[in-house]
């Protein structure tokens, strides 16, 4: 099994399994992009997260470069792979769902911010006070 990475025009990083190198493509299977977290972490997501296909042709001439990946990565990446469930079954709600959990969270914010008097976000001010400001 060679998996490799690829680097895309459009930026994105993928690991993948390269089943073949044809003239003008790679066959891929399961490959996942890396996504860089703001705590700089690194993630993995599928590529194609709403598809049960598992087999993609990937164009060279949309690939800048691609490499081997290590062995650390290798077992993450494996492990992603075997602990993801074959058969997803995906919630989209519908809108009044979600029109109904915006209105709750919205009166929830409004709650909350009739808690919070003026005086949180002004303190008083004293105009005798005596610590001159030193710059």
């Amino acid at each position: 099994m060679i998996i490799r990475q690829f680097k895309l025009l459009n930026g994105d990083d993928i690991i993948a399994v390269l089943q073949t190198k044809n003239v003008d493509n790679y066959i891929i299977e399961r490959p996942v992009q890396i996504i860089d977290t703001l705590l700089g972490q690194l993630t993995f997501n599928h590529w194609f997260p709403l598809s049960s296909q598992k087999i993609f042709k990937l164009y060279k001439n949309r690939c800048i470069q691609h490499v081997p990946i290590d062995a650390d990565v290798e077992h993450a990446y494996t492990q992603y792979i075997l602990n993801t469930k074959e058969n997803k079954q995906y919630n989209f709600g519908d809108n009044k769902d979600l029109a109904n959990t915006l209105l709750e969270k919205t009166k929830e914010y409004n709650r909350m911010m009739e808690e919070i008097t003026d005086d949180d976000y002004n303190p008083p001010f004293d105009p005798d006070e005596s610590d001159p400001t030193i710059h």
